[in-house]
């Protein structure tokens, strides 16, 4: 019987967090970073797709970081707004 709660608690713990999580990120995406909109909305389709490039190597150095593999941090791209730095 033990083990049966123990079980529930660890199938819960992980479903409430995500869930208060993605609740919080549902509330407030109205209320983004104006200047972070502001850069994003004056990209152009080459510059998306840089920015795109940009997000994914941030991915990867996160990612490597996680699993203790060496990784070097990915630079944004010359030109772009400080404001839409991730690490």
């Amino acid at each position: 019987m033990e083990n049966l709660l123990y079980s529930i608690a660890g199938i819960l713990i992980p479903f409430v967090g995500t869930s208060l999580g993605s609740s919080l990120v549902f509330f407030m995406k109205k209320n983004i970073n104006e200047k972070f909109q502001k850069a994003l909305d004056l990209m152009t389709n080459d510059e998306i797709n840089q920015y795109q490039k940009y997000i994914d190597d941030c991915y990867s150095f996160a990612r490597a970081q996680e699993l203790n593999l060496k990784s070097t941090k990915p630079i944004l791209p010359y030109g772009f707004d400080k404001v839409l730095e991730v690490v």
